[in-house]
C-alpha cells in the first residue's frame, strides 16, 4: 500500500474550521480499490455467494489483503480507531 501524507490548501483548512469537517478525501486509489474488490469477489465466488454474517466481523483476521489495508501507516481509514 502507499505511504502518503495529506497536505491541505488554505481553502480546505478554512472549510474545516468553518464546518468542522472536510470532504472529499481520496483514501484509496482506483487501483487499490480494484485490488480489494477483486480479492473479495474471488473469495465470494469460491464460497458460492456473499460473505456470511460470521465472516463480516473482524474480517481482517480472515483476509490478509484487508489486514494489510487497515495496518497501512499511510492510510487514514482507521484514524482514532
Amino acid at each position: 500500500m502507499r505511504r502518503s501524507m495529506f497536505s491541505f490548501s488554505p481553502n480546505e483548512i478554512e472549510q474545516f474550521e468553518e464546518s468542522g469537517y472536510f470532504f472529499p478525501i481520496t483514501v484509496l486509489s482506483g487501483d487499490e480499490v480494484k485490488v480489494c474488490r477483486d480479492s473479495l469477489e474471488r473469495f465470494e465466488a469460491s464460497q458460492g455467494g456473499s460473505l456470511k454474517s460470521s465472516q463480516r466481523n473482524k474480517a481482517h483476521l480472515l483476509f490478509k489483503w484487508l489486514d494489510d489495508l487497515i495496518r497501512d501507516p499511510g492510510s487514514s481509514i482507521l484514524w482514532n480507531s
